[in-house]
């Protein structure tokens, strides 16, 4: 069976709909026979409030490894805009961000 490693970020508040998009992705990976590894990331708006930096040093390189990231929210309602606009940095983390099956 195929498994593939994937980081997660902004994706592990419980009841939150990117919590929900988490798990239909676990569960195709279960109807088509494929693990999923979730490596989850503390890069999201409430570490932005207690550390003041949206990326730690070497975060870049450490997501770069991955195949894949699901990024779900990552913002704070108490966090500056600036904050959002820099986290959707995100997304073009990885260098390719689809799994083939």
């Amino acid at each position: 069976m195929k498994s593939y490693d994937i980081a997660v970020i902004g994706a592990t508040a419980p009841g939150r709909s990117h919590t929900r998009g988490l798990k239909v992705c676990e569960a195709a990976a279960r109807k088509f026979g494929f693990n999923l590894n979730c490596h989850p990331y503390d890069f999201g708006g409430e570490r932005y409030l207690k550390t003041g930096e949206v990326l730690p040093d070497g975060a870049v390189d450490e997501l770069r490894k991955f195949k894949a990231i699901f990024l779900g929210a990552v913002g704070h309602p108490r966090s500056n805009p600036a904050f959002s606009r820099r986290a959707s940095c995100f997304a073009s983390v990885s260098s390719s961000s689809s799994i083939s099956i």
